[in-house]
Protein backbone atom coordinates (compact mmCIF):
# COMPACT_ATOMS: atom_id res chain seq x y z
CA UNK A 1 0.00 0.00 0.00
CA UNK A 2 1.35 3.37 -1.07
CA UNK A 3 -0.47 6.26 0.58
CA UNK A 4 -0.24 8.60 -2.40
CA UNK A 5 -2.87 10.94 -0.94
CA UNK A 6 -2.26 12.26 2.57
CA UNK A 7 -4.63 14.94 3.85
CA UNK A 8 -5.00 16.10 7.43
CA UNK A 9 -8.34 17.66 8.33
CA UNK A 10 -8.23 19.98 11.34
CA UNK A 11 -11.79 20.58 12.57
CA UNK A 12 -12.99 23.05 15.20
CA UNK A 13 -15.56 21.00 17.09
CA UNK A 14 -17.46 24.10 18.26
CA UNK A 15 -17.86 25.94 14.97
CA UNK A 16 -17.37 23.21 12.37
CA UNK A 17 -14.75 25.36 10.64
CA UNK A 18 -12.16 23.09 9.05
CA UNK A 19 -8.81 23.32 7.32
CA UNK A 20 -7.37 20.65 5.01
CA UNK A 21 -3.60 20.23 4.75
CA UNK A 22 -2.37 18.21 1.75
CA UNK A 23 1.14 16.78 1.83
CA UNK A 24 2.86 15.62 -1.37
CA UNK A 25 3.45 11.90 -1.62
CA UNK A 26 7.18 12.51 -2.25
CA UNK A 27 7.77 14.49 0.94
CA UNK A 28 11.09 13.40 2.42
CA UNK A 29 12.59 13.37 5.91
CA UNK A 30 9.20 13.15 7.65
CA UNK A 31 9.85 13.70 11.38
CA UNK A 32 8.73 11.89 14.51
CA UNK A 33 8.00 13.52 17.90
CA UNK A 34 10.95 13.82 20.24
CA UNK A 35 9.26 11.58 22.82
CA UNK A 36 8.28 8.87 20.33
CA UNK A 37 10.16 5.54 20.34
CA UNK A 38 10.35 5.90 16.56
CA UNK A 39 12.70 8.83 17.06
CA UNK A 40 15.35 6.37 18.28
CA UNK A 41 15.23 4.52 14.97
CA UNK A 42 14.84 7.61 12.80
CA UNK A 43 16.48 10.53 14.66
CA UNK A 44 16.64 12.59 11.47
CA UNK A 45 13.18 11.67 10.27
CA UNK A 46 12.07 8.87 7.96
CA UNK A 47 15.10 9.02 5.71
CA UNK A 48 18.29 7.26 4.70
CA UNK A 49 19.96 10.66 4.40
CA UNK A 50 18.79 11.28 0.83
CA UNK A 51 15.61 13.35 0.61
CA UNK A 52 15.03 12.06 -2.93
CA UNK A 53 15.07 8.36 -1.99
CA UNK A 54 11.65 7.08 -3.05
CA UNK A 55 11.52 4.25 -0.51
CA UNK A 56 11.68 6.89 2.22
CA UNK A 57 9.05 9.24 0.85
CA UNK A 58 5.92 9.90 2.88
CA UNK A 59 3.91 7.55 0.68
CA UNK A 60 6.32 4.69 1.48
CA UNK A 61 6.12 5.01 5.26
CA UNK A 62 2.91 3.03 5.70
CA UNK A 63 4.35 -0.01 3.95
CA UNK A 64 8.08 0.22 4.65
CA UNK A 65 8.44 1.44 8.23
CA UNK A 66 6.77 -1.52 10.02
CA UNK A 67 9.42 -3.86 8.63
CA UNK A 68 12.28 -1.75 9.99
CA UNK A 69 11.24 -1.46 13.65
CA UNK A 70 9.94 -3.84 16.34
CA UNK A 71 6.26 -4.59 15.79
CA UNK A 72 5.45 -3.46 19.34
CA UNK A 73 7.55 -0.27 19.19
CA UNK A 74 4.41 1.84 19.75
CA UNK A 75 2.67 -0.68 21.99
CA UNK A 76 -0.33 -2.78 20.99
CA UNK A 77 -1.58 -1.83 17.54
CA UNK A 78 -3.30 -3.48 14.61
CA UNK A 79 -1.86 -1.00 12.11
CA UNK A 80 1.67 0.16 12.89
CA UNK A 81 2.04 1.93 9.54
CA UNK A 82 -1.00 4.12 10.20
CA UNK A 83 0.03 4.87 13.77
CA UNK A 84 3.50 5.90 12.59
CA UNK A 85 1.99 8.18 9.93
CA UNK A 86 -0.29 9.83 12.51
CA UNK A 87 2.74 10.67 14.64
CA UNK A 88 4.81 11.83 11.68
CA UNK A 89 2.19 14.00 9.98
CA UNK A 90 1.33 15.52 13.35
CA UNK A 91 5.00 16.30 14.03
CA UNK A 92 5.45 17.81 10.57
CA UNK A 93 2.42 20.10 10.84
CA UNK A 94 2.57 20.80 14.58
CA UNK A 95 -0.91 19.40 15.22
CA UNK A 96 -2.08 16.40 17.24
CA UNK A 97 -3.71 13.73 15.07
CA UNK A 98 -6.61 11.98 16.77
CA UNK A 99 -7.81 9.49 14.17
CA UNK A 100 -7.04 8.15 10.73
CA UNK A 101 -9.27 6.79 7.99
CA UNK A 102 -7.63 4.83 5.20
CA UNK A 103 -9.71 4.14 2.11
CA UNK A 104 -8.35 2.40 -0.96
CA UNK A 105 -9.30 2.98 -4.58
CA UNK A 106 -12.06 0.39 -4.66
CA UNK A 107 -13.48 1.70 -1.41
CA UNK A 108 -13.38 5.27 -2.71
CA UNK A 109 -15.41 4.27 -5.76
CA UNK A 110 -17.96 2.47 -3.57
CA UNK A 111 -18.20 5.43 -1.20
CA UNK A 112 -18.93 7.90 -4.01
CA UNK A 113 -21.51 5.55 -5.53
CA UNK A 114 -23.14 5.13 -2.12
CA UNK A 115 -23.42 8.90 -1.96
CA UNK A 116 -25.15 8.88 -5.35
CA UNK A 117 -22.17 10.49 -7.06
CA UNK A 118 -20.77 13.97 -6.58
CA UNK A 119 -21.10 17.20 -8.56
CA UNK A 120 -17.95 19.22 -9.24
CA UNK A 121 -16.75 21.94 -11.57
CA UNK A 122 -14.17 20.78 -14.11
CA UNK A 123 -11.87 23.46 -15.50
CA UNK A 124 -9.59 21.34 -17.65
CA UNK A 125 -9.61 17.99 -19.42
CA UNK A 126 -8.98 15.24 -16.85
CA UNK A 127 -7.27 12.12 -18.19
CA UNK A 128 -8.88 8.75 -17.55
CA UNK A 129 -5.95 6.34 -17.46
CA UNK A 130 -2.75 6.79 -19.39
CA UNK A 131 0.87 6.57 -18.26
CA UNK A 132 3.12 9.59 -18.70
CA UNK A 133 6.35 7.70 -17.99
CA UNK A 134 5.57 5.01 -20.57
CA UNK A 135 4.10 7.45 -23.07
CA UNK A 136 0.74 5.66 -23.05
CA UNK A 137 -2.03 8.26 -23.63
CA UNK A 138 -5.43 8.09 -21.97
CA UNK A 139 -8.27 6.50 -23.89
CA UNK A 140 -10.70 9.19 -22.74
CA UNK A 141 -10.99 12.43 -20.79
CA UNK A 142 -13.47 14.03 -18.43
CA UNK A 143 -14.57 17.18 -20.25
CA UNK A 144 -14.53 20.69 -18.73
CA UNK A 145 -17.81 22.17 -17.61
CA UNK A 146 -19.72 23.44 -14.58
CA UNK A 147 -21.66 21.17 -12.26
CA UNK A 148 -20.45 17.88 -13.70
CA UNK A 149 -22.06 14.91 -11.94
CA UNK A 150 -19.59 12.07 -11.51
CA UNK A 151 -20.15 8.48 -10.50
CA UNK A 152 -17.61 6.60 -8.40
CA UNK A 153 -15.43 5.58 -11.33
CA UNK A 154 -15.24 9.06 -12.84
CA UNK A 155 -14.82 10.73 -9.45
CA UNK A 156 -11.83 8.47 -8.84
CA UNK A 157 -10.20 9.61 -12.08
CA UNK A 158 -11.07 13.21 -11.32
CA UNK A 159 -9.17 12.77 -8.05
CA UNK A 160 -6.18 10.82 -9.37
CA UNK A 161 -5.75 11.47 -13.12
CA UNK A 162 -2.41 13.12 -13.86
CA UNK A 163 -1.34 12.15 -17.38
CA UNK A 164 0.50 15.13 -18.86
CA UNK A 165 0.14 16.95 -15.53
CA UNK A 166 1.57 16.49 -12.02
CA UNK A 167 0.75 15.43 -8.49
CA UNK A 168 -0.04 18.97 -7.38
CA UNK A 169 -2.85 19.41 -9.91
CA UNK A 170 -4.59 16.31 -8.63
CA UNK A 171 -3.96 17.35 -5.02
CA UNK A 172 -5.89 20.52 -5.85
CA UNK A 173 -8.75 18.44 -7.25
CA UNK A 174 -8.76 16.06 -4.29
CA UNK A 175 -9.78 18.83 -1.92
CA UNK A 176 -12.60 19.67 -4.35
CA UNK A 177 -13.79 16.07 -4.00
CA UNK A 178 -13.78 16.40 -0.22
CA UNK A 179 -15.60 19.71 -0.45
CA UNK A 180 -18.24 18.15 -2.71
CA UNK A 181 -18.78 15.28 -0.26
CA UNK A 182 -19.07 17.70 2.67
CA UNK A 183 -21.57 19.92 0.89
CA UNK A 184 -23.65 17.21 -0.77
CA UNK A 185 -23.69 14.33 1.71
CA UNK A 186 -26.30 13.76 4.36
CA UNK A 187 -24.06 12.79 7.29
CA UNK A 188 -26.70 10.65 8.99
CA UNK A 189 -27.38 8.61 5.84
CA UNK A 190 -23.67 8.45 5.03
CA UNK A 191 -22.90 6.84 8.39
CA UNK A 192 -25.11 3.89 7.49
CA UNK A 193 -23.60 3.68 4.02
CA UNK A 194 -20.09 4.02 5.40
CA UNK A 195 -20.69 1.17 7.85
CA UNK A 196 -22.02 -1.00 5.03
CA UNK A 197 -18.90 -0.28 3.00
CA UNK A 198 -16.68 -0.98 6.00
CA UNK A 199 -18.40 -4.34 6.53
CA UNK A 200 -17.44 -5.33 2.99
CA UNK A 201 -13.89 -5.85 4.21
CA UNK A 202 -11.04 -4.25 6.12
CA UNK A 203 -9.09 -4.01 2.87
CA UNK A 204 -11.47 -1.28 1.68
CA UNK A 205 -11.74 0.99 4.74
CA UNK A 206 -9.63 0.98 7.89
CA UNK A 207 -9.83 3.37 10.83
CA UNK A 208 -8.93 3.58 14.50
CA UNK A 209 -12.03 5.65 15.23
CA UNK A 210 -13.99 3.85 17.99
CA UNK A 211 -17.50 2.86 17.01
CA UNK A 212 -18.96 4.93 19.85
CA UNK A 213 -17.36 8.06 18.35
CA UNK A 214 -19.19 7.74 15.01
CA UNK A 215 -22.50 9.32 16.17
CA UNK A 216 -20.51 12.24 17.55
CA UNK A 217 -18.74 12.61 14.21
CA UNK A 218 -22.13 12.70 12.48
CA UNK A 219 -23.15 15.67 14.64
CA UNK A 220 -19.82 17.33 13.89
CA UNK A 221 -20.31 16.71 10.16
CA UNK A 222 -23.48 18.80 10.19
CA UNK A 223 -21.46 21.68 11.63
CA UNK A 224 -18.72 21.23 9.03
CA UNK A 225 -21.32 21.48 6.24
CA UNK A 226 -22.18 24.98 7.44
CA UNK A 227 -18.68 25.97 8.50
CA UNK A 228 -15.80 27.75 6.80
CA UNK A 229 -13.56 25.37 4.81
CA UNK A 230 -10.06 26.38 3.70
CA UNK A 231 -6.96 24.49 2.70
CA UNK A 232 -3.23 24.46 2.07
CA UNK A 233 -1.66 22.26 -0.57
CA UNK A 234 2.06 22.13 0.12
CA UNK A 235 3.80 22.37 -3.25
CA UNK A 236 7.49 22.02 -3.95
CA UNK A 237 9.05 25.43 -4.61
CA UNK A 238 6.08 27.42 -3.31
CA UNK A 239 5.79 29.19 0.04
CA UNK A 240 9.24 28.02 1.09
CA UNK A 241 8.29 24.34 0.88
CA UNK A 242 10.78 21.81 -0.48
CA UNK A 243 9.66 18.19 -0.86
CA UNK A 244 13.11 16.60 -0.42
CA UNK A 245 14.15 18.89 2.42
CA UNK A 246 11.10 20.41 4.16
CA UNK A 247 11.42 23.28 6.60
CA UNK A 248 9.00 21.95 9.20
CA UNK A 249 9.19 25.07 11.37
CA UNK A 250 8.08 27.14 8.39
CA UNK A 251 5.32 24.64 7.60
CA UNK A 252 4.04 24.84 11.17
CA UNK A 253 3.94 28.63 11.02
CA UNK A 254 1.89 28.40 7.83
CA UNK A 255 -0.44 25.90 9.51
CA UNK A 256 -0.96 28.18 12.49
CA UNK A 257 -1.71 31.15 10.24
CA UNK A 258 -4.09 29.07 8.12
CA UNK A 259 -6.06 27.93 11.15
CA UNK A 260 -6.55 31.57 12.09
CA UNK A 261 -7.73 32.37 8.56
CA UNK A 262 -10.27 29.54 8.73
CA UNK A 263 -11.69 30.90 11.99
CA UNK A 264 -12.00 34.43 10.58
CA UNK A 265 -15.33 35.55 9.09
CA UNK A 266 -15.64 34.51 5.45
CA UNK A 267 -16.25 38.09 4.39
CA UNK A 268 -14.93 41.17 6.12
CA UNK A 269 -17.16 44.15 6.90
CA UNK A 270 -16.93 46.96 4.33
CA UNK A 271 -14.53 49.77 5.12
CA UNK A 272 -14.40 53.40 4.04
CA UNK A 273 -11.09 52.91 2.28
CA UNK A 274 -9.78 50.11 0.12
CA UNK A 275 -6.20 49.03 0.82
CA UNK A 276 -3.99 48.70 -2.20
CA UNK A 277 -3.41 45.20 -3.51
CA UNK A 278 0.24 45.36 -2.51
CA UNK A 279 -0.63 46.20 1.11
CA UNK A 280 -2.84 43.17 1.56
CA UNK A 281 -0.92 40.20 2.97
CA UNK A 282 -1.42 37.11 0.85
CA UNK A 283 -3.30 34.48 2.85
CA UNK A 284 -1.58 31.19 3.55
CA UNK A 285 -4.73 29.17 2.92
CA UNK A 286 -7.31 29.09 0.16
CA UNK A 287 -11.09 29.22 0.29
CA UNK A 288 -12.02 25.83 -1.17
CA UNK A 289 -15.34 27.03 -2.56
CA UNK A 290 -13.51 29.71 -4.53
CA UNK A 291 -10.71 27.39 -5.60
CA UNK A 292 -13.16 24.75 -6.83
CA UNK A 293 -15.45 27.19 -8.66
CA UNK A 294 -15.96 26.95 -12.41
CA UNK A 295 -13.65 29.20 -14.40
CA UNK A 296 -14.83 29.30 -18.04
CA UNK A 297 -11.72 31.22 -19.13
CA UNK A 298 -9.52 28.32 -18.04
CA UNK A 299 -11.90 25.71 -19.42
CA UNK A 300 -12.14 27.49 -22.78
CA UNK A 301 -8.37 27.35 -23.32
CA UNK A 302 -7.74 23.91 -21.85
CA UNK A 303 -6.79 21.22 -24.32
CA UNK A 304 -6.24 17.52 -23.60
CA UNK A 305 -2.63 16.39 -23.66
CA UNK A 306 -2.29 13.60 -26.20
Amino acid sequence: TRTDTVILASIDTETGNATLFSLPRNTGRMPFPADSPLRRYYPNGFTNGNGNAAEYFLNAMYDNLPGSVPKDVLGPTDNLGADAMKLSVGAALGLPVDYYVLINLRGFTKLINALGGITVNINTYIPVGGNTDLGVPPEEYLNPGPNQHLNGRNALWYARGRYGSNDYARMDRQRCVINAIIKQANPTNMLTRYENIAKAGGDIVRTDMPREVLPIMVDLSWRVKEGNLRSIVFKNGEGGFSSPNPNFALMQRRVKTALGETQAPSSAAPTTSTPSKSSRPKPESEDINRTCAYNPRVAATAQPVR
